[in-house]
């Protein structure tokens, strides 16, 4: 039982006062003196050749870094990390403390030849925070500035014409770039707003009208909202707002198909074939729209089969949507934490469809003697679900004791699978959101850093220059001092006028 519980307290101090130990010495007289970056040390030979494979591992005089004058090895690198890096020629590991940046860290262990696995266990948390933080910075800058790909410049043998494409992708992708662009957003947007409204009122009867022509009643028409499709049509201001839509998007989705400067990652991206079908849809529902007497000489069914797929496929422009990440940084991000969170939404939807199976079926048999109970399994796992994710409809509910306890255990564990991923999506958006807000300070403080450099690089050339152009010698100034008097005031140089307008001179 104890074995299962681990070692005890006493055997893992042992332990740990075997590993903090230094090794002994066997021959202390060799010893090797190292110079890094001006800083002398002073190490047993038999230290550095205690574990093999890194750089001071069985120095010899024939070494490049050897100083025969000296009698030392020279090495340009950080000398204050330099006693860290000797912990793991005495004991195999590499101890830090947590005020060192690790990246530091890491280039002085890539420079002395250490893998990365000698950091220990009580520092390797901290060894990999600041790497998976600056890793974290890389990928929400690229995912805010993924636009820059756009900008990219074509190689020498690039024609006009694809300089042309160019402009016009970058033209139609990143608003950013210029007014236009901005221009072309706002208006992409006005038509996807458009079409979203075409397709939510379309059905409503206050947008609908009476159609002008004869209804036949060859066809028999049970279903109301199938008589509503053949006897009105939409308004006719609505029918030139899904014309135009539906051809804007197509010359739309065509032009970027043209610019496009890889067509195999255009075809790769599934939003590519979500539009082709939306806007194949879009024209077969205009043709129900413009006629809707098509409908006439078709049964029910099949009407009810095309007019739904048509309606479905036509929804799927609410995909379009997506592209607002494009023009909007939370968007992006939201998308980009979400994605990052893949394995915690495969996990919260493993961990309900699991209990949607379970408890579907208790409840089924728990409620098998009620007359009014579930019908069915797969009418439980309605209820489950909605029970789960405590949304709780009141459709369906136990009216048995049997029943009472399941629905009371299905309660408590969809709470216990809900609450457990979701916090986890929340934090990843919480530090995408931080890493985006220091990549914005971070590029600020690169500009404000670039203004004050051109600064005082100007600064420093025009007092170069002042000083160049009227720096007299010692031996010149009391003859300077009387020409001066004879000196047209005007024809001195503009550099080097004082205040006053007279030269200024440079002792």
């Amino acid at each position: 039982m104890a074995a299962c519980l681990g070692p005890s307290k006493e055997s893992f101090n042992k332990n740990l006062n075997d590993l903090c130990k230094y090794p002994d010495v066997k021959n202390p007289k060799e010893r090797v003196t190292i110079n890094i970056s001006g800083h002398i040390y002073i190490v047993y030979r038999e230290t550095l050749d205690n574990i093999p494979g890194h750089r001071l591992y069985k120095l010899t005089k024939a070494d490049p870094s050897y100083d025969s004058e000296k009698d030392e090895y020279f090495f340009e690198s950080n000398p204050v990390l330099f006693p860290y890096i000797m912990d793991y020629f005495k004991q195999g590991t590499v101890h830090f403390p947590k005020s060192f940046c690790t990246l530091t860290l890491r280039t002085a262990l890539t420079f002395w030849k250490i893998e990365d696995s000698a950091v220990p266990v009580c520092c390797w948390k901290e060894f990999t925070r600041s790497s998976m933080e600056v890793q974290e910075y890389f990928k929400v800058s690229f995912l805010l500035n993924w636009t820059g790909i756009l900008h990219r410049s074509l190689d020498e043998k690039a024609t006009k014409w694809d300089h042309f494409k160019r402009k016009v992708c970058i033209f139609l992708n990143d608003p950013a770039s210029s007014f236009g662009s901005k221009i072309w957003a706002l208006f992409f947007l006005t038509n996807l707003l458009a079409s979203l409204f075409i397709i939510i009122v379309e059905m409503d009867e206050n947008f609908r009208v009476p159609v002008t022509w004869n209804v036949t009643q060859s066809v028999n028409r049970t279903n109301p909202r199938i008589t509503k499709i053949t006897r009105t049509t939409i308004h006719p201001t609505l029918k030139i707002m899904e014309g135009w839509t539906t051809v804007f998007f197509t010359i739309e989705w065509t032009l970027q198909i043209i610019v496009t400067r890889c067509r195999f990652w255009f075809f790769k991206q599934p939003g590519t074939y979500i539009d082709l079908i939306s806007n194949i849809a879009s024209f077969l529902g205009m043709i129900f729209i413009m006629r809707p007497e098509f409908a006439n000489d078709i049964s029910q069914e099949q009407l009810l089969i095309v007019y739904g797929f048509v309606n479905f496929a036509r929804s799927l422009r609410v995909y379009r949507l997506v592209r607002l990440a494009n023009y909007y940084r939370s968007f992006r991000l939201l998308i980009a934490a979400l994605y990052a969170s893949k394995m915690e939404i495969f996990l919260l939807c493993f961990l309900l469809v699991t209990g949607m199976v379970v408890f579907s079926i208790f409840i089924y048999w728990a409620e098998f003697q009620v007359q009014d109970g579930f019908p069915s399994v797969s009418v439980g796992c309605w209820w489950a679900i909605v029970t789960m994710t405590t949304v709780g409809y009141g459709d369906l509910h136990p009216a048995s004791m049997g029943g009472y306890i399941v629905g009371a255990l299905t309660a408590i564990v969809g709470l216990i699978c809900t609450g457990l991923p979701i916090p986890i999506i929340g934090n990843t958006f919480n530090e995408m959101f931080q890493a985006a807000k220091f990549e914005e300070q971070w590029k600020e403080n690169l500009e404000n850093r670039e203004k004050n450099s051109a600064a005082k690089l100007s600064k420093t050339e025009l007092e170069s220059t002042n000083t160049t152009c009227c720096t007299v010698p010692d031996d010149d100034k009391e003859s300077l001092n009387v020409g001066l008097k004879k000196i047209n005031m005007d024809n001195g140089s503009p550099c080097c006028k004082n205040t006053y307008g007279l030269p200024q001179i440079h002792m």
